[in-house]
């Protein structure tokens, strides 16, 4: 009966350990792991979580990379708490492949433009275009450069049509 129960215990039901967890329980769990010593309150882990999930929103297109990263800086935590200090650790320096992907992919995975509608009214007061956007490199086709610097590839706010 013994040998029955052995055979029968190495049966198990496998998929549970293949399963990703959700941008939501992978934000928490890192989360967890990194600050849950030094910040004693379960709101100090849900800003972490709700700042971490921002990055899963912002730029969708680099989800899969911010979540190698992220399970790479998670399982290496790098603030250490004691009573009297919170030391940074460079825990994070075998990260680097992981962080720089996820950087790189932003940076080439943002637009150049991004509506500004608070800007709006700025633009109408200086009897420009009235639509402003913020931009990175060149101007807009038909925007004129509300403020910013078009210099070395510039970040300004245009208004546009």
């Amino acid at each position: 009966m013994l040998s029955i129960s052995v055979l029968l215990g190495g049966c198990s039901d496998d998929d549970d350990e293949d399963k990703q967890s959700t941008p939501a329980e992978a934000c928490t769990a890192a989360c967890n792991a990194q600050i849950a010593g030094c910040v004693q309150t379960v709101a100090g882990v849900q800003a972490c979580s709700t700042a971490c999930l921002a990055a899963y929103i912002a730029v969708p297109a680099c989800a899969a990379n911010y979540r190698a990263a992220l399970d790479c800086v998670g399982g290496r935590p790098f603030l250490t708490c004691t009573d009297r200090s919170i030391t940074l650790s460079v825990a994070t320096a075998e990260c680097t492949d992981e962080l720089a992907a996820y950087l790189t992919c932003v940076a080439v995975s943002l637009p150049p433009c991004l509506n500004a509608p608070l800007g709006d009214a700025q633009c109408t007061a200086a009897k420009m275009p009235p639509h402003a956007q913020l931009c990175v490199g060149e101007a807009p086709m038909g925007c004129q450069l509300y403020e910013g610097t078009m210099r070395a590839g510039g970040v300004g706010t245009f208004c546009c049509p």
